[in-house]
């Protein structure tokens, strides 16, 4: 079990821009991490009022905001948070945002947290999209400042992984800055089903199910940058030290 120094469970605070982000991104480590006794939180900083896809197409934003938080309801139960915040910056504008007030803002929240590890976007953003950019930004920063010690993980896709997907611009971390792997074999079946929680961007499922390898083949590892580390051991290097016989 993972255990903060000796006083209790880890806590982990997820950081991500939209609605979706936490399913199609690393939700089979944390639905890994909570059933082995981590407790996680889970941050998104908009309510998805820009989403073009599937039936996102025909709403107002204000209904297509009010239906994306229920899916992210849904799907942050799926995955077991303890408890998820979900904020109403302007969806595809956080970088029209004081960096200030971002920072600000996510420190907030890890004051009410006190999370020993972060997870966020890798600085490239995954697909690029200057939201995740924005977010990875702002996080980093507000971690790096905070008092109290952390440890802030890139979550990302690895080189090869990438390579699958020749009908999409994605952005890998790369391979010398991959510092974790985690097999989720296990939680795939989890993380399925917290992407089918959000209905709305099932239109992604579909497209990303247009590789040359099976996609439930290219999900059964998660990796990440360790992009800072306040303890004289990162956590999660930790914690896969001592579950190796689940790797």
């Amino acid at each position: 079990m993972l255990t903060n120094k000796g006083n209790g469970k880890m806590k982990f605070l997820c950081i991500f821009a939209h609605p979706d982000d936490e399913a199609y991104g690393p939700a089979g480590t944390i639905a890994r991490l909570i059933a082995e006794g981590a407790t996680g939180y889970l941050l998104t900083l908009t309510q998805g009022g820009a989403g073009t896809l599937g039936i996102c197409k025909e709403l107002p934003v204000e209904k297509k905001k009010k239906m994306r938080a229920r899916e992210l309801a849904c799907a942050a139960k799926t995955l077991g948070f303890k408890e998820h915040f979900l904020l109403d910056y302007p969806d595809g504008g956080l970088r029209q945002i004081p960096e200030e007030e971002g920072i600000a803002t996510i420190t907030e929240i890890l004051e009410t947290v006190r999370p020993e590890v972060i997870i966020t976007f890798h600085y490239g953003g995954i697909s690029g999209h200057p939201d995740h950019i924005t977010t990875s930004h702002w996080s980093i920063k507000a971690a790096q400042r905070w008092k109290n010690p952390n440890d802030v993980y890139y979550y990302g896709m690895a080189p090869d992984t990438v390579a699958h997907f020749k009908n999409r611009r994605l952005i890998p971390i790369p391979e010398e800055e991959i510092h974790l792997r985690i097999n989720v074999e296990a939680y795939v079946s989890k993380k399925v089903a917290a992407i089918h929680c959000h209905q709305s961007q099932l239109e992604l499922w579909q497209q990303l199910q247009q590789t040359d390898l099976d996609y439930l083949d290219l999900i059964r590892e998660e990796v990440f940058s360790l992009a800072h580390s306040g303890f004289s051991a990162p956590l999660l290097q930790q914690w896969i030290m001592e579950g190796r016989h689940h790797v």
